[in-house]
């Protein structure tokens, strides 16, 4: 591949020396007391967060219209290339008659605010509890857009800014029994949000999608319920099930160009409010362990099983989810599994064996639009496994990862619903480490 960024013609930007930075400056300051015997204890504080940075991405395409049997245009605006594949290709036209290509620089300002406090009471063995936050943000986005390769703008530099004040809150209720199990059960509802921002892009007249510049803040409440408890003296059990409806939640989508329709430009995404979300799901958790002659054998146990589901959708926008889609990425059922025995060899050295399970079923990998059908994820079972001896302050070990050697279609890409390529799991891997804790 030739690189056409070192050499720097008169007239021409210099693409490897823009620099991109990024400053952040970040200061939290709070107190914190208690008060009734230690039976009230609270805490209040603000926090800020002010960053400035920029970015660049750059996007080559042919300066050439390609057509059967031509040659092929590249190199740069003042050195361009002509690549004949073949000796009857046809030459290429001279000039090039397009650009090589975009370069977006985007400098971004975010300005982050926030004050909180927080109060627990305990009186016996209830313990209640209250959180609440207010959030403060700024953000500003400019974007100028270089024909590749050149100092020459490409349209109308851009500049939008977004700004929103969000509260939070959580209120948790507990109850801890006295009895062997000393069991907890709680109950808990809380607001969260996902902040919203700037798109970076710009508006194309003929996109099937308008570029919006803007999207909003993305709003959760969520219920949620448990239990923990001491089943035996070496076995503890935790439980928990939970609910929750996220609105305007952020989706992505793109404005529908394509270089063969009107738009003549590759799509480009932007971020949208795109609906409402509803999920649920519960975890079981169980985590033992046990003398065995003089060595200790520790098991854990973890099972969970989720929902998430696009409950209302907008309509008029092109691209968003299919209304009753699952969302992506959520597997129906995830489990995992670990054993681990640690037996003394010598009052300095020990030996240890850890064996690992994790697995997967259901979900779908993308989110499902009219144009993007449902594609399912791999269900999977990997097992990994890891020996070794502590030599007092040193470790030495020995690994296998995906012990029976499974394939697993960890991304499948496709287009209208064909598949064009798959990416897949590491295969069996063995190895060792040398470690020094100090």
């Amino acid at each position: 591949m030739q690189d056409f960024t070192r050499a720097t013609p008169v007239g021409r930007r210099d693409l490897s020396q823009e620099p991109v930075k990024d400053r952040t400056f970040y200061q939290d300051l709070h107190l914190a007391g208690e008060a009734d015997g230690g039976r009230l204890t609270w805490l209040v504080g603000a926090e800020g967060l002010i960053q400035r940075d920029t970015y660049r991405r750059t996007a080559a395409t042919s300066p050439c219209v390609f057509h059967l049997g031509s040659s092929l245009c590249t190199g740069t605006p003042t050195e361009p290339v002509c690549i004949k594949p073949l000796p009857t290709s046809t030459n290429c036209p001279t000039p090039f008659p397009n650009a090589f290509g975009t370069d977006n620089n985007t400098r971004q300002r975010v300005n982050s605010f926030a004050a909180y406090a927080s109060l627990q009471y305990t009186l016996g063995p209830v313990t209640l509890s209250g959180e609440g936050r207010f959030t403060h943000d700024y953000k500003r986005s400019a974007l100028t857009v270089y024909s590749l390769y050149t100092n020459r703008i490409v349209g109308t530099p851009t500049a939008f800014s977004f700004k929103a004040d969000q509260p939070t809150c959580t209120f948790t209720a507990s109850y801890k029994t006295s009895d062997a199990s000393r069991m907890l059960l709680y109950a808990k509802i809380g607001t969260g949000y996902r902040a919203g921002a700037v798109n970076n892009g710009t508006y194309n007249a003929a996109a099937p999608n308008p570029f919006v510049d803007t999207y909003d803040n993305e709003n959760t409440v969520s219920y949620e319920t448990g239990v923990k408890s001491s089943i035996l003296d070496t076995v503890f059990l935790r439980a928990s099930a939970y609910l929750s409806r996220t609105t305007d939640a952020i989706t992505s989508i793109n404005d529908g160009c394509t270089v063969t329709n009107a738009c003549g430009t590759a799509p480009q995404f932007f971020n949208v409010n795109g609906g409402t979300i509803h999920a649920r799901g519960f975890e079981v958790a169980l985590d033992g362990r046990s003398d065995v002659g003089s060595g200790r054998l520790s098991i854990g146990l973890n099972a969970a099983n989720q929902r998430a589901r696009f409950h209302d959708v907008l309509t008029g926008i092109s691209g968003l989810p299919v209304q009753g889609s699952t969302v992506a990425q959520i597997p129906d059922w995830t489990m995992s599994a670990s054993v681990d025995f640690r037996q003394p060899v010598t009052d300095k050295v020990k030996s240890f064996v850890n064996l690992s399970y994790s697995g997967q079923r259901g979900g779908g990998q993308d989110t499902a639009t009219i144009a993007t059908p449902y594609s399912p994820m791999s269900d999977f079972d990997n097992f990994n496994a890891r020996a070794g001896l502590d030599l007092g302050d040193v470790q030495v070990a020995l690994f296998v990862r995906n012990l029976t050697d499974q394939q697993v279609e960890v991304l499948k890409f496709q287009q209208g619903g064909y598949p064009l390529s798959v990416r897949y799991n590491k295969p069996r891997t063995f190895g060792g480490s040398v470690s020094y804790r100090w």
